[in-house]
């Protein structure tokens, strides 16, 4: 199973490790396309074979590019299999000095999948990128596994300073992800609100993704459309929606036309 979201160090310390998983997060719930597709593809193998074979991915990208969706996607995946997954957030990871991250790496080798978000945030940070090369070297000598790391560069493009860590990360298989073009936010937002066990509808759909310019503002605005019609108890109509896209972006949009 995943870790929980935190662990207690021997010190007492307790510590926010891994990912958030909202509702609406699944493999299935995600919007494939030509510029993401063969991530999305290696992933899904990549935890399917995870007991049988070694596998290791640095996937790299965009913020607002799916990253972290499939990586708590694939979580999932596995652990609906019966693997053992764990999934860290290095960005929180990193807060925290060597003794914790310490602490916190002991066994995870052992692991079915392991998933690593955001390892660009202990680029430069020589203890923490230490510790991951250990994490890495510890994991080759496991007869199975799928490893994958995300990051917004490329691993010689993301300022780590260990050249063997660089290395370890160049030697398997390297992908990339970008952000969906606008013309597919309507599917993505559809699919999202099919995995939370909802319905929205493709007109409004579409009249979200007219207000809004990226994925983020996106799924905030469905989000947002949800509650305030659970609030009221009333369906997602026209209205609703155009009410609430004018409380999200109205304000932007007064600023864009002053300037």
């Amino acid at each position: 199973m995943a870790k929980n979201s935190s662990e207690i160090t021997e010190s007492g310390m307790q510590l926010p490790l891994t990912l958030s998983f909202g509702a609406g997060i699944s493999m299935d719930s995600f919007c494939v396309c030509p510029s993401n597709v063969a991530a999305y593809n290696y992933m899904n193998e990549s935890v399917n074979t995870a007991r049988e074979e070694r596998r290791f991915l640095y996937l790299y990208g965009p913020s607002g590019s799916g990253k972290t969706h499939l990586i708590k996607g694939a979580t999932l995946r596995a652990e609906a299999m019966g693997m053992h997954a764990t999934v860290l957030d290095m960005a929180k990871v990193s807060e925290f000095d060597w003794d914790s991250m310490y602490t916190m790496m002991v066994g995870v080798e052992s692991y079915d999948v392991i998933l690593l978000d955001n390892i660009d945030a202990i680029a430069g940070n020589s203890d923490l990128e230490a510790e991951i090369f250990s994490l890495y070297n510890r994991w080759l000598g496991e007869p199975s596994g799928f490893l994958a790391v995300a990051s917004h560069e490329s691993p010689t493009k993301s300022g780590f300073g260990k050249r063997d860590l660089i290395s370890r990360f160049s030697s398997g298989v390297t992908l990339s992800v970008d952000c969906l073009p606008p013309e597919m936010f309507p599917e993505m937002l559809m699919r999202r609100e099919k995995a939370k066990g909802g319905i929205l509808p493709a007109s409004r759909a579409e009249q979200i993704s007219r207000r809004v310019d990226n994925i983020r503002d996106a799924v905030k605005a469905v989000d947002l459309i949800d509650d305030t019609s659970i609030a009221n108890k009333k369906g997602v109509t026209k209205n609703l929606v155009n009410q609430v896209l004018d409380r999200l972006f109205k304000k932007e949009d007064d600023k864009s036309k002053i300037f």
